[in-house]
C-alpha cells in the first residue's frame, strides 16, 4: 500500500474519529456546563499525565523494533501487553496511595464549583485511575499496528473508541444524570472497547511466536529511556497550560479553555495521519531516501495545514457558541491563536519522526525544554492579565518555537536545509498529483 494511500486512508478515518470525538465533546459540554467540563478535564488529566510518565518510551521503541524486525513482531507485542499490565498495576497503586492529593488537585477553589459534580468527585477520580491501564495499552497497541503498517486498522480502533464514547455519554447521562462520574465511566468503557478492537486487529498481523522475550524487552527499554525525557517534556509542553490555569483561574475557565484545547488538538488530524504513515517508512529508509521524503512531506503538510487552520478559525467564531453553548464563546479567541502554532509545531514533530528512524531519540528534548520554559513563564505572566487568551498566546509562541528549533536540529544532524522543510516548491503540487495517480508501490 502506498504512502499516500495510507495517509489518505488514515486521514479519512481520523476525520471520522474526530467527528465522533467532537460529538461526544458536545454532549459533555452541554450536559456538564463549563464548571463541570473543567472538573472533568482535570480528572482526565490524572491518567493522562500518569501515562506520559509511566510509558518509559517503551511503546515507541517497540514500534521501531517491529519495523526493523517484523518477523519478531509477535514477541514484541507480547512484551507490550506485559509491560502495560505491570505498569498499570504499579501506577494504579501509586495513584490510590496519593488519592487525597489528587482530590485537592481537582477540587475547585469554591464549594460552588463542586455543584456540577453531583457529589461524585471521589468516584470520578477512582474511575479515572482504574482506566489508566486501558489508556496506556491503547497507545502501545496503536504503535504496534503502525509498526506492522496496519495504519487503517490502528485508525479503525480509534474510530471504535471515539464512536462508543459518543454513544455512551448521552446514554449514561440519560440513565443516571449528567455528572462527571458518568462521563468518566463512558471514557473508560470506550477505551476498553477500542483496546479490544486493536488487539483483535493486531493478532491477525503479527509474525513469529507470541510470547514475551526478555532480550527484546531489555533492548526496547534501553532505547526507550533515551527518548523518554523528550516524551515527557513534549507532553508537558501541550498540557502545562491547563495545570497552571487550574491554580491561577477557576474551574469555569478550565472548562472553556479545555474546549479550545480539544478543538485545536482535533485539528492535528492532518499531522497525525501523515506522521503515522511516515513513521514505519522513514524507519526503514536509507539516509538519501529520507532526505528527500521528509522535506516533501513537511512542505506538502504546510500546503494543506495553513489554509485548513484559517478556515477552522473562521468557522469557530459562529460555530463554537452555536454548537457548545454561549457560555463557551470565550474559547474561540484562544483557539484561533493556537492553530498557527500547532501547524509550525507539527513540522518539527514530522522532522523528529525522521530523527527517531535514524536512531536519534533524544534530540527533540532540547527543543521541548526550551519551549516548555517559555511556555511556563508566559502562562504565569499572561494568565493573570488576559485569562485564557493569555494561555493561547503562550501556546502560539512555544509551539512555534518547538517546531522551528527542531527544524534547526534536523538541519544540523542531516544536512537538509530548513528552507527545504518549510518553503513549498512549485513542483510539490505536481508531485502530489503524481502520487494521487499512482497505484500500489511504496
Amino acid at each position: 500500500m502506498s504512502f499516500l494511500r495510507d495517509s489518505v486512508g488514515a486521514f479519512v478515518l481520523q476525520i471520522l474519529a474526530v467527528g465522533l470525538q467532537f460529538l461526544g465533546g458536545v454532549f459533555l459540554a452541554r450536559g456538564l456546563g463549563s464548571e463541570g467540563k473543567g472538573i472533568q478535564a482535570l480528572v482526565i488529566l490524572i491518567p493522562d499525565m500518569a501515562r506520559a510518565v509511566a510509558h518509559l518510551g517503551f511503546g515507541m521503541a517497540c514500534t521501531r523494533q517491529i519495523v526493523k524486525k517484523p518477523e519478531e513482531s509477535g514477541r514484541v507485542a507480547a512484551n507490550l501487553v506485559l509491560f502495560a499490565a505491570v505498569a498499570g498495576a504499579v501506577v494504579c497503586t501509586a495513584l490510590f496511595l496519593g488519592f487525597s492529593q489528587l482530590q485537592e488537585f481537582v477540587r475547585a477553589r469554591s464549594e460552588a464549583d463542586l455543584t456540577a459534580l453531583g457529589g461524585d468527585l471521589e468516584l470520578a477520580i477512582r474511575l479515572a485511575i482504574l482506566g489508566f491501564p486501558l489508556l496506556l495499552l491503547e497507545g502501545f497497541l496503536s504503535g504496534a499496528l503502525v509498526g506492522r503498517r496496519a495504519i487503517l486498522a490502528a485508525n479503525s480502533a480509534k474510530v471504535i473508541q471515539t464512536g462508543s464514547f459518543a454513544l455512551l455519554v448521552p446514554l449514561l447521562f440519560w440513565l443516571d444524570a449528567p455528572t462527571v462520574a458518568a462521563a468518566i465511566k463512558a471514557w473508560a468503557l470506550s477505551f476498553a472497547l477500542g483496546d479490544a478492537a486493536a488487539l483483535l486487529a493486531l493478532w491477525t498481523v503479527l509474525l513469529g511466536p507470541r510470547r514475551p522475550d526478555r532480550r527484546l524487552g531489555k533492548a526496547a527499554l534501553t532505547f526507550g529511556l533515551k527518548a523518554w525525557p523528550t516524551s515527557i517534556t513534549v507532553y508537558l509542553l501541550f498540557r502545562i497550560d491547563v495545570v497552571i490555569l487550574r491554580y491561577l483561574g477557576t474551574a469555569e475557565q478550565v472548562g472553556v479553555y479545555s474546549i479550545a484545547a480539544a478543538l485545536s488538538m482535533m485539528f492535528q488530524i492532518v499531522g497525525f495521519s501523515i506522521e503515522r504513515a511516515l513513521a514505519p517508512r522513514i524507519m526503514g529508509k536509507e539516509k538519501e531516501e529520507a532526505d528527500v521524503l521528509t522535506p516533501l512531506v513537511t512542505r506538502s503538510f504546510l500546503l494543506v495545514a495553513f489554509p485548513l487552520a484559517a478556515v477552522s478559525a473562521l468557522l469557530a467564531w459562529p460555530g463554537v457558541p452555536l454548537i457548545f453553548g454561549r457560555e463557551y464563546a470565550g474559547a474561540v479567541a484562544p483557539l484561533a491563536i493556537i492553530l498557527p502554532g500547532l501547524v509550525i509545531g507539527n513540522v518539527g514533530q514530522l522532522a523528529n519522526t525522521d530523527l527517531l528512524g535514524r536512531g536519534y531519540p533524544g534530540y527533540a528534548s532540547i527543543s521541548a525544554v526550551l519551549a516548555l520554559a517559555v511556555n511556563v513563564g508566559l502562562n504565569f505572566l499572561l494568565i493573570p492579565r488576559l485569562g485564557i487568551v493569555g494561555c493561547g498566546l503562550a501556546s502560539l509562541v512555544c509551539y512555534s518555537m518547538f517546531g522551528l528549533v527542531l527544524a534547526l536540529i534536523y538541519r544540523r544532524l542531516t544536512g537538509v536545509p530548513v528552507r527545504a522543510l518549510i518553503v513549498p516548491r512549485r513542483q510539490d503540487l505536481g508531485r502530489i498529483r503524481d502520487l494521487l495517480r499512482r497505484r500500489g508501490g511504496g
